[in-house]
């Protein structure tokens, strides 16, 4: 029973956390660029209205509140169920069906960059074009000791399954565990090198801009890499150990944390917002 408690509170946490506080706290943050640095005196920032903007981030809005009333609705019937229904919230798979909903409106704002950015570049005026001779390599955006963390626990999640292994648990998947954390791990490591060597994709970012953008998403991803192997870790674990009542717990709180750091990427702190300013006449 106490689990179950437990459970409802880290669910409730993840259904405002995802669908109302993040949400609002990225459109405050967009909303605030528009206030702060307004069309008529940077105008290389608005490659579309104010108003198309604003309808995006209605749309969105929109979505999140409907998202949000679901999660309320499915922690009523959860801990109030009809006769008849039941909420198996044992199983991942519905709390990874309505973190997908839950992530759903987000595809609202990814869209709308990515076309942003694209009529940026048609609109950009091609002047001449300066870049840095310096070569960027992974150590110029990662501490040894991040990179340390991250070989460490890969290296001991290995371990972990070659311990479990011996046990012959019916449900335990042995080395798949090891081929699942190592492509995921792969393409976060993908994701690393295109951001390094990829091509600017906003025309008018400083260097220095561009440099800090590299660094921190690169760090978001090797703390992804992290998470996802301790989370994986944690599962098989808890299932070793016969716990298997506080997988959904520990999975809710690792759909927070995924999601803490995929809102945080949406960030305009350090950004120089000069380079979109209306270039004065010449004289």
């Amino acid at each position: 029973m106490l689990d179950q408690v437990l459970f409802y509170c880290v669910f409730f946490s993840q259904v405002l956390l995802i669908s109302f506080v993040f949400p609002k706290k990225l459109i405050n943050r967009l909303r605030r660029v528009a206030d702060e640095h307004p069309p008529s005196q940077y105008p290389k920032l608005y490659p579309v209205s104010i108003e198309r903007m604003e309808r995006v981030l209605r749309i969105y809005s929109l979505l999140n509140h409907l998202v949000f009333l679901t999660g309320l609705g499915l922690l009523v019937l959860s801990i109030f169920p009809p006769e008849g229904v039941v909420i198996g919230w044992e199983s991942e798979s519905l709390l990874a069906l309505y973190l997908a909903l839950q992530f759903s409106p987000l595809a609202v704002i990814a869209t709308s960059i990515v076309v942003y950015a694209s009529l940026m570049k048609k609109k950009a005026v091609r002047g001449r074009r300066t870049a840095s001779l310096q070569r960027r390599r992974l150590m110029d955006f990662l501490s040894p000791a991040m990179i340390g963390a991250a070989i460490f626990v890969y290296a001991a999640f290995v371990i972990l399954i070659l311990y479990i292994r011996q046990f012959d648990f019916p449900w335990f998947g042995g080395y798949m565990n090891i081929v699942a954390v190592t492509a995921v791990n792969l393409f976060f490591l993908g994701i690393v090198l295109h951001n390094i060597y990829g091509k600017r994709k906003d025309p008018y970012q400083a260097y220095e801009d561009r440099l800090k953008g590299i660094a921190f998403n690169v760090k978001i991803m090797v703390f992804s890499s992290i998470l996802v192997t301790l989370y994986i870790a944690v599962v098989v674990t808890l299932r070793a150990l016969e716990l298997e009542n506080l997988i959904p717990i520990s999975t809710s709180l690792y759909f927070q944390m995924t999601a803490a750091i995929c809102y945080r990427s949406f960030r305009i702190e350090d950004i120089d917002f000069e380079v979109y300013r209306e270039e004065p006449l010449a004289s």
